[in-house]
């Protein structure tokens, strides 16, 4: 609630002022297989000055919470629950590491999530997030000021993920002091289900020639990967460092592969292509490739 005064008479007088604005929220839906569920979120805060208002989508009265080890509910019934994060304060990143309950994340995370001066990172956000299907456009976008750009292993381990938007990891600038390199490092790993990468996945990505760059076993053993489309930005970067298991046994992708043995034969590439054998041009990708 704010307040403003005002005269008349010659007195002063206060009132309350209602902002005309909509009331930014975090949104992500769960579902729940278990009676009398304990439900532990991946909201997280970041010290004691921080807190946050739940909505948890049951009905249930919104909670306000002041410490990340209360930030959990017990769902009375069985069922699909929207959450929402509602009136937040200097919150930490968002981990949802191992959470077998979420199937969407619904919303950007908010311009003021996360404090500007709090450096994050997107590393293992999801990894393991077993039942997670889809992730909205421009995820990150409203805190990129605060990424480190490392991005490893996000959503390793998520075997419904069928499809990316092509938008999901576009970014704005990248704060020099936090930033540490870009790291995508087996981002995608053992998403079984995953069928698509947008074509210009990365183009979102604020790169520069000078950055460090990392993308071993990216997609490895997306085994449903129905092709292999060019991902990475079309300009140059000096210092790509990784790219070793990057499609390793991604059996299922046909057509040709992008011929990065040419575009970026620098970096380490051991097995990057490897049992790939579906692809159009297998045979005449170079043996150190897969």
């Amino acid at each position: 609630m704010s307040l403003k005064w005002h005269r008349a008479s010659g007195n002063i007088y206060w009132s309350e002022v209602v902002p005309d604005v909509d009331i930014e929220s975090f949104d992500f839906t769960i579902e729940t297989t278990t009676a009398t569920y304990l439900y532990q979120s991946g909201l997280f805060l970041k010290d004691a000055t921080s807190y946050v208002d739940i909505d948890w989508g049951d009905g249930s009265a919104i909670e306000t919470f002041n410490t990340s080890a209360d930030i959990k509910h017990t769902y009375a019934t069985t069922g699909t629950y929207q959450v929402k994060a509602l009136n937040f304060y200097n919150m930490d990143m968002i981990y949802f590491d191992g959470d077998s309950e979420l199937i969407s994340i619904d919303t950007q995370i908010p311009s003021d999530f996360i404090k500007s001066t709090t450096t994050c990172s997107a590393s293992g956000a999801f990894s393991d997030c077993d039942n997670l299907t889809s992730l909205p456009s421009l995820l990150f976008y409203n805190i990129s000021h605060n990424l480190d750009g490392d991005f490893s292993e996000m959503c390793r381990g998520c075997t419904s993920l069928i499809a990316l938007a092509s938008d999901t990891l576009t970014l704005t600038t990248i704060d020099a002091a936090k930033f540490s390199g870009w790291g995508f490092q087996a981002m995608f790993a053992y998403c079984t289900a995953l069928t698509t990468i947008p074509t210009g996945f990365l183009d979102g990505i604020p790169f520069s020639a000078s950055d460090t760059f990392y993308t071993s076993a990216m997609f490895e053993d997306c085994t449903s990967l129905s092709a292999i489309n060019v991902i990475l930005p079309s300009i140059t970067i000096g210092n790509i460092s990784g790219m070793s298991f990057m499609y390793y046994n991604c059996t299922s992708a046909t057509g040709n592969a992008p011929d990065l043995w040419t575009d970026y034969s620098t970096a380490t590439h051991s097995a990057c292509f490897y049992n790939c054998t579906s692809l159009t041009n297998y045979a005449s990708i170079p043996s150190g490739w897969k």
